[in-house]
């Protein structure tokens, strides 16, 4: 999965609050489950907004493994010696 940058957020509605830019969530297309928001009023409506940071961790909070990924977590953990 490629690196989300700031410059890819640039087409996303943002206000500037509190010294820090605040992101429109609902106009992200992420996986953004359980993500740190705020509530701003943008264009005379009340939205839901987040930082750029909790933008990113909740990507990572929210990034489930492949089953490639999962087996070779099981095989760097196999002990020959633990076998029953």
């Amino acid at each position: 999965m490629a690196r989300i940058k700031e410059e890819d957020f640039k087409n996303i509605t943002q206000v500037e609050f509190d010294g820090s830019t605040y992101y429109a969530i609902e106009e992200i297309e992420l996986d953004l489950r359980g993500i740190q928001s705020i509530e701003l009023p943008i264009k005379g409506k009340t939205t839901k907004c987040a930082t750029f940071e909790a933008i990113i961790a909740a990507k990572e909070d929210n990034k489930q493994l492949s089953e490639f990924d999962k087996n070779i977590i099981k095989g760097l953990n196999f002990n020959p010696k633990n076998k029953q």
